[in-house]
């Protein structure tokens, strides 16, 4: 199974993938790019856990992958560090053209709703709305298969690309 694991200048992610499932395929990418993406905290965690050698640097609105390359895209507390909802769907759009027809994509993210804004108080308006999420996935042509509430401030969204039926 080839699997695509993009982050956002902090991959805390892709050895635990690779300890669970130690016969994945798995690629590691950052769009990271510190003139589009100013938030300090990903530049502090840059600074002090740096991408390995084998990630590669992408660009968020042009991945240099093939067109259904991946069986499975993860996008883990990433996707809401692209600021721009123009940037933000085009991304998606991306992310959609890499997965295979079959394959998955999983968006995990906080969102903005009352569970998180009682955990972190105004910082809750760095996350976006399900309804937001919603609005990018469909712009980006992707089919909400279903969320999975992890707990009451996480939401997985399991995505299939080309807005295809499940």
């Amino acid at each position: 199974m080839k699997v695509l694991n993009i982050n956002a200048g902090f991959d805390e992610t892709s050895a635990i993938l690779e300890n669970k499932f130690p016969g994945i395929n798995l690629l590691k990418a950052d769009f990271f790019n510190p003139k589009q993406h100013t938030e300090v905290s990903i530049k502090r965690a840059r600074k002090a856990y740096p991408n390995g050698q084998d990630t590669i640097v992408v660009d968020s609105v042009s991945l240099p992958f093939h067109e259904k390359e991946f069986d499975k895209v993860i996008c883990i507390f990433s996707a809401h560090e692209i600021r721009n909802q123009e940037e933000r769907i085009a991304f998606l759009s991306e992310v959609s053209r890499v997965t295979k027809p079959a394959g998955e994509i999983l968006i995990m993210e906080h969102l903005r709703d009352l569970p998180n804004f009682i955990a972190y108080n105004i910082g809750f308006l760095h996350f976006y709305s399900k309804n937001n999420w919603k609005a990018c996935f469909e712009a980006s042509k992707l089919s909400l298969l279903k969320e999975v509430k992890s707990n009451k401030f996480v939401s997985t969204f399991k995505l299939k690309p080309y807005g295809l039926p499940n």
